[in-house]
Order: structure tokens, then C-alpha cells, then sequence
């Protein structure tokens, strides 16, 4: 019989389809003309198929988000109801008094645009979007 490790199992989260997608940055060190140079990988994972879009670029800034946020739709054909993140400065700016989100204003504007709700996960739960986690732990192991 094993130990007991004390912990609560992690019950799987699953979605039905086109109803979630879960976004997130990576960061990667790479030799670039003998230097070393820092890239960042935009990762999107649909939560039901786990079809994963991967775009590397050289920052993390508001329009760049955007931008990959458009190939990302571009490239599955369509958006998800909603799109969950984590506390990424350039979705969350902060809490109000109440402790309720506070959204960029112009990602909360270009989310409304293209028709998707916005969602931020627990802070200090990254298996609260573990599938695009996976997904970067993916790209980190193979890239």
C-alpha cells in the first residue's frame, strides 16, 4: 500500500469545445550570432483539443500580444468563448478595492473586438491552466 503524500488529488478540468483557450509566455535563452539573446514564446492551447499555437518573438509588449493573438485565431480558423491568463502585466493591471480584476484597458477592448470574454486564473496555481504550462514545458524540452 503507498504512503498517503498528504496532498489533495488535482481533479482535471476539461471543456467543451470552443469554449476555452489558455495563453501564456515562455522565456527562452538562445546563442544568437555568438551572444545570447532572450526570446519569448506566445503559446495559446484550445482547452478541449489541446491544439497548441507557438509564435516566438523578441518581446512581450501589449501589441505584440495582440498581434499573436491574431495569427492564433487565424490559425485555428476561429476564437474561444473565453481566454484564461495569468496575471501577464499587459491583461491584469491590478485589483481594485474590492478585489475584483482589473484589465487593461485596451486588451479589455481588444478582446471585446474579436468576441472573447476574458479570464485570469488563481495566482500561484499554474495548474489552473496546466494545459498551456504543458505546452511551454513542451516547447522548452524540445526546442
Amino acid at each position: 500500500m503507498r504512503k498517503s503524500t498528504g496532498q489533495r488529488p488535482v481533479q482535471r478540468f476539461e471543456t467543451p469545445p470552443g469554449n476555452q483557450a489558455q495563453v501564456d509566455w515562455g522565456q527562452f535563452t538562445v546563442n544568437w550570432g555568438g551572444k545570447k539573446k532572450r526570446i519569448y514564446a506566445f503559446v495559446m492551447v484550445l482547452g478541449y483539443s489541446r491544439m497548441m499555437y507557438l509564435e516566438f518573438t523578441e518581446n512581450e509588449r501589449l501589441e505584440t500580444l495582440m498581434g499573436c493573438h491574431v495569427r492564433a485565431m487565424e490559425y485555428f480558423g476561429g476564437r474561444t468563448e473565453t481566454c484564461l491568463y495569468d496575471n501577464m502585466k499587459t491583461v491584469v493591471t491590478g485589483l481594485d478595492e474590492s478585489g475584483h480584476i482589473v484589465w487593461n484597458e485596451r486588451f479589455a477592448g481588444f478582446a471585446t473586438h474579436h468576441g472573447f470574454t476574458l479570464k485570469r486564473c488563481a495566482p500561484y496555481r499554474a495548474q489552473t491552466k496546466g494545459k498551456v504550462e504543458n505546452g511551454i514545458g513542451y516547447v522548452r524540452k524540445n526546442f
